[in-house]
């Protein structure tokens, strides 16, 4: 005997309700915990930081122009000779918040020695909220008319350290403990090139 259409019927919206029901209410519950789960969970990322691989690639372009969150244009070609920590973020990036203690330290210690260009990438007007929000003290841009495609961000945080000669020492997509003794003595004796 096959089942009636009615049965199949009630049986697909069963389990259709029996599935999306119990998914809805999860991905609302997360919804309304996410402020209380980020702090939590950059914690977490932060724990697991670790110095950044260092690799000696391709040469920068300088084609292009950041605006720093006081209105002040920057030519990049301007840093042209001096080593550049570039580094692309956003406020809704977990790996991106939970380097921020790593790279004030960073920007604390070899600030005057190296230009530092962190480059916001999420919505217009978010910067300065971010900046105050969560204690940056390095220098944080926007790139209203992009930047060039070499800077490719498939993620962010995505960093790229270029040498004085313009060669990108490295490239790195994700969260690192920036302030590592390590990175700070790459640092320094890329600028003494």
């Amino acid at each position: 005997m096959r089942p009636s259409k009615s049965f199949c019927l009630g049986c697909g919206v069963g389990l259709t309700v029996g599935i999306a029901i119990p998914l809805l209410a999860l991905l609302a519950v997360g919804t309304v915990l996410q402020p209380q789960l980020t702090p939590i969970l950059v914690k977490l990322h932060r724990e697991k930081l670790r110095a950044p691989p260092i690799t000696y690639d391709v040469v920068a372009d300088y084609d292009w122009e950041v605006v720093g969150l006081d209105g002040q244009l920057l030519d990049m070609e301007t840093l042209r000779g001096r080593t550049v920590f570039l580094s692309f973020w956003r406020d809704t990036c977990v790996p991106c918040l939970a380097e921020v203690p790593a790279l004030n330290a960073l920007y604390n210690e070899l600030g005057d020695e190296i230009s530092f260009v962190t480059v916001f990438v999420g919505k217009d007007g978010e910067a300065p909220l971010a900046v105050e929000r969560e204690d940056i003290l390095f220098p944080v841009y926007t790139a209203p008319e992009g930047w060039p495609e070499l800077f490719d961000v498939t993620g962010t945080p995505s960093t790229f350290v270029i040498a004085p000669s313009g060669a990108i020492a490295f490239k790195h997509i994700g969260g690192a403990q920036w302030d590592d003794p390590g990175v700070v003595a790459f640092l320094r004796g890329l600028t003494a090139q």
